[in-house]
């Protein structure tokens, strides 16, 4: 017990502060904590009394239902429309230059068949 080190009393010395410290602040930081919950919860409420609102004004007007409901399914469609375009587009240049229609563009050596120009396209597919 004689051997006891600096580090041991420097630590005691840090931890009576720190643990005082921290027992001040506890308070502030829980109430921090509540009026931050409270804020978010009434923040809550009323975005949901607001959802609630409009489901409550769809139901009661079915025209205004169908035409949320339409104006949804067209624009699912639409998107749907484009990302299948820019697919399409995209399947079509990889499949272009892996069958070396653009042998011009990029490493043309990439088929070993040997079609570099749109003369040689019937000896790939014969």
């Amino acid at each position: 017990m004689g051997d006891l080190n600096s580090g041991f009393w420097l630590g005691l010395a840090a931890a009576i502060p720190l643990s005082i410290v921290a027992n001040l602040l506890t308070p502030k930081i829980q109430q921090w904590l509540s009026e931050r919950s409270e804020k978010k919860s009434a923040k809550r409420v009323a975005e949901l009394r607001v959802e609630y609102e409009r489901i409550e004004n769809l139901t009661k007007n079915p025209i205004v239902l169908h035409t949320y409901l339409l104006q949804q399914i067209l624009f699912i469609v639409f998107f749907t429309s484009f990302a299948i375009a820019i697919s399409g587009i995209f399947f079509f240049i990889g499949s272009a230059l892996a069958d070396g229609l653009f042998a011009s563009i990029g490493n043309g050596n990439r088929n070993r068949r040997g079609c570099r120009n749109f003369k040689n396209l019937h000896q790939l597919y014969s």
